[in-house]
């Protein structure tokens, strides 16, 4: 990405792209980045493109996802109430971006309805995070089917939700679906069951 900057010059929307690959890639491992390259691709972004652009809300949500990483020894390391809210916000504002672009049931507005819910969830506010989750559980089994894995993925982080409420016999059963549906993507030994 520096290599593509000096060439290109920094205010090009040929950078914003692989700063965002190289955030998601980080978040996804939930290694910290840094928030200043994320604010970087967001800046050229908006200065480039219109507001409603569909890489400003990938742009967005980077920042939101960089804002959000933990450790995963410490999940509670890196993020604080404000870093929190200004997640909440950005996906927030990315929603309304991601609904006017591809609809209320479609797996990008699921995607970011399962971040804003993981976000709740961490602020404690676990009606917000279960109403976000049914959500992107709905738009997912809408779009993808009951049985999609990418189901079993919102299952699992709404399982945290009641988790964190005590609710383990909720949480067991979604916990128990979620298992099912990656047995039956990707057999017995796949490595997403033991995080389910």
């Amino acid at each position: 990405t520096l290599f593509r900057s000096n060439l290109l010059g920094g205010n090009n929307i040929l950078v914003v792209p692989p700063s965002l690959a190289r955030t998601s890639a980080l978040c996804a491992k939930q290694y910290p980045c840094r928030i200043a390259d994320v604010q970087t691709a967001l800046d050229i972004a908006k200065s480039l493109l219109p507001a409603e652009h569909p890489l400003i809300t990938a742009s967005q949500v980077a920042k939101a996802r960089a804002l959000a990483v933990r450790p995963p020894d410490d999940p509670g390391a890196n993020m604080n109430y404000w870093t929190a809210e200004a997640a909440c916000d950005l996906l927030h504002s990315s929603l309304k971006i991601t609904e006017k672009a591809f609809g209320a049931i479609s797996v990008q507005t699921a995607r970011l309805w399962d971040y804003l819910g993981d976000i709740y969830r961490f602020l404690r506010q676990f009606r917000e995070a279960e109403e976000a989750h049914l959500k992107a559980i709905g738009a997912k089994e809408q779009v993808l089917g009951p049985e999609h894995y990418q189901v079993a993925e919102s299952l699992r982080l709404l399982a945290k939700v009641y988790q964190c409420q005590e609710q383990h016999e909720q949480a067991i059963n979604l916990h128990m679906r979620a298992i099912a549906i990656l047995k039956s993507h990707h057999g017995e030994g796949y490595m997403e069951i033991g995080r389910a």
